[in-house]
């Protein structure tokens, strides 16, 4: 079996929205796979963003450390 090819990008739709009762709502999200439609569902953001960290493993370089007086200002 050849290895698999490395995908070059992935897209989802991220939908959130408020869920529980009128008192103490609690923001759910899900993230839909744009090419399969393959639905996951996340009770908080850290676990979104574990599910995309776990996606692109290594491939991510860290993001450049910036100040909030330089974000805009190139």
């Amino acid at each position: 079996m050849a290895p698999r090819a490395r995908q070059h990008h992935r897209s989802y739709l991220l939908r959130l929205w408020r869920a529980g009762n009128g008192n103490a709502p609690e923001w759910r999200f899900s993230l839909e796979d744009a090419r399969t439609h393959e639905r996951h569902g996340f009770a908080d953001l850290i676990s979104v963003m574990a599910f995309l960290e776990a996606i692109v493993g290594d491939d991510v370089r860290p993001w450049p450390a910036t100040k909030p007086n330089e974000i805009g200002s190139e």
